[in-house]
């Protein structure tokens, strides 16, 4: 809803509930501009006479919240501008937080990438382990079988070797 502050001025107001008796009303901290009383009670859960008592000046805050017309938002600068510097610092706070996640949540994702990439490389190694613990087994039996053919080759030259030493007779 727009409420005109003067001729030439609006302001974007939440809420409903205003008739044309109706004055905006400014929450200071965390900034807010409500259409009426009965849309800032509302929204915070009370009764519009407990705004209305903050507003004139018989309370000075409301569930922690403090509240003045729009009309006399100039008398309470300060606090405006207190309330702008915390939702700033807030609204960094908030941005440092986001960044952090964002690098924790890019970490977690690298080491993910790298963790799959292992098992990968893992389960390779494994299955070259079981070709090669193969092949090693068939190559360790065809060089027991080599050893034992040149054992038998070595025996027959020697004995061919002793045969032709003693003359080459039977």
């Amino acid at each position: 809803m727009k409420i005109r502050i003067h001729n030439e001025a609006t302001v974007n107001a939440t809420g409903r509930r205003a008739n044309r008796n109706s004055k905006a009303v400014v929450r200071i901290s965390p900034f807010k501009i409500y259409a009426s009383e009965l849309d800032a009670a509302a929204d915070i859960g009370v009764h519009f006479s407990a705004i209305s008592a903050t507003v004139h000046g018989k309370c000075k805050t409301c569930k922690g919240y403090r509240f003045c017309l729009l009309s006399d938002l100039m008398s309470h600068l300060d606090e405006v501008s207190e309330g702008i510097q915390s939702m700033e610092e807030s609204a960094k706070k908030w941005d440092e937080l986001t960044a952090k996640q964002e690098a924790e949540r890019k970490a977690r994702e690298d080491m993910q990438n790298k963790l799959e990439a292992y098992k990968a490389r893992h389960m390779m190694l494994v299955a070259h382990e079981e070709k090669y613990s193969k092949s090693l087994e068939k190559a360790r039996h065809n060089h027991s079988m080599v050893l034992k053919q040149l054992e038998e080759t070595s025996k027959e030259i020697s004995e061919l070797e002793e045969k032709l030493a003693n003359g080459g007779s039977n």
